[in-house]
């Protein structure tokens, strides 16, 4: 009984996989607009054959193409007519052009899904990849468009939706033969110039919107545009650790580091999350591991050599602290926040040292050499981010005395 059970059900789950509704197909081919033939596939595609599916949505497609290429004339007639000092006779309702243009995309996209699909003999004989592929592969770039006029009016879900779309059509199976022909004809190689650029604004938005799992998606294929490998990262690990709550997150972070590093080890971004994270997990053996090897390969890293002066610091051995952090500032950086910092920590080191020099003499000594590093903090850090200002009030009041005037700005400027 059993047996004949699972036959039974093995049958219900064929007839469902084939089953067929003819009428519904008719009624879709007959649709005068795009909004009929949606309307019918969406009450009836349950009920419709894979290859009634494909047929549907390659109707719909149609329908939408003939409201782009309507607007497309309409655009190319206006241009003309400019260039010749005549004022268009009709404007363009480019919302309009932008939605049909995103219909006709999805509708596509919809088409291939069923059209790849198996027939009733077993096999895979798609009809409408290559004709809808071809058509519409060019005409991806007007999304672009339509999210930065979306943006402008401060649509950013339309944007979102816009800029996501050309990414995903960018790696669609869809087009993988138009990328191929553009890649081959690239002189960079490149497929998709703006792909990796698009994917990131899309990434952001996706991310504001709370779709942390889109926007995770979105920075993979960043990472693919080798412009955009390393951002990519960056903003890859910075969205990971925006889901940090618990130590298990953190962990099932750590892995994900694990494996980016595997794969990227040159990559500044995640070299850097990854020790951060060992750190932040009491992991220290790791974590000096981690920088130490980094370091072997990269000795003239900023942040390598940064995070590892930090590291000694926080563990009070201030003298390699200082040696490590010197290295870092030799070496080149751009970004004037973080030689702040460790300026910062320079002058930090040079503080406790003196701290624990027994002489009056040595521990002004100390502070003195703690001075220049501490300026530079405040020169390149006005807004006070890091804590160089009491180090340097301090620094100050023993060398300066409590009553000159550079001591007693600062002292104003801290409120003590």
């Amino acid at each position: 009984m059993k047996k004949l059970l699972v036959l039974a059900l093995v049958a219900i789950c064929s007839a469902a996989a084939f089953a067929q509704n003819p009428d519904a197909l008719k009624q879709i081919k007959k649709a005068k607009s795009a909004g009929e033939a949606k309307a019918v596939i969406e009450a009836n595609e349950g009920t419709m054959s894979a290859a009634e599916n494909a047929q549907a949505y390659n109707k719909l497609t149609d329908l939408y193409m003939s409201e782009v290429t309507n607007a497309q004339a309409l655009l190319q007639a206006n241009e003309l007519a400019k260039q010749m000092g005549q004022e268009p006779k009709e404007t363009v309702d480019m919302e309009a052009f932008y939605g049909s243009l995103q219909g006709a995309l999805e509708a596509a996209l919809a088409c291939d899904k069923y059209d790849m699909q198996p027939n009733d003999k077993d096999k895979v004989a798609p009809k409408f990849r290559k004709p809808n592929g071809d058509r519409l592969y060019g005409l991806r770039l007007y999304l672009i468009n339509g999210a930065q006029d979306a943006l402008d009016k401060e649509d950013d879900a339309t944007a979102c939706a816009y800029y996501t779309l050309y990414v995903e059509t960018g790696k669609a199976d869809l087009f993988s033969d138009q990328a191929s022909a553009a890649q081959k004809a690239s002189e960079d190689g490149i497929a998709d110039m703006y792909i990796g650029q698009v994917a990131f604004a899309a990434a952001r938005l996706q991310y504001n919107a709370g779709n942390i799992d889109a926007a995770l998606k979105l920075t993979d294929v960043m990472i693919e545009d080798p412009k955009q490998t390393e951002d990519g990262l960056d903003l890859k690990t910075y969205f990971l650790e925006k889901q940090l709550s618990t130590k298990d997150d953190s962990l099932r972070c750590l892995d994900t580091y694990k494996e980016l590093y595997a794969q990227y080890p040159t990559s500044e971004s995640v070299f850097s999350h990854l020790a951060t994270m060992y750190g932040n997990l009491g992991m220290i053996e790791e974590q000096n591991a981690a920088v130490d090897q980094f370091l072997q390969s990269n000795p003239t890293n900023f942040t390598a050599w940064a995070l590892k002066g930090q590291i000694e610091m926080n563990d009070q051995n201030y003298d390699a602290a200082l040696t490590d952090l010197m290295k870092a500032l030799s070496c080149e950086e751009e970004e004037t926040s973080r030689i702040a910092l460790v300026n910062t920590y320079v002058g930090y080191c040079y503080s406790q040292i003196a701290t624990q020099k027994e002489e009056y003499e040595q521990q002004v000594d100390a502070l003195r050499a703690a001075v220049p590093y501490l300026e530079k903090a405040r020169e390149l850090d006005p807004d006070r981010r890091y804590n160089w200002a009491y180090y340097l009030y301090n620094c100050y009041y023993h060398i300066k005395g409590e009553a000159d005037p550079a001591t007693e700005e600062l002292r104003n400027m801290l409120g003590l």
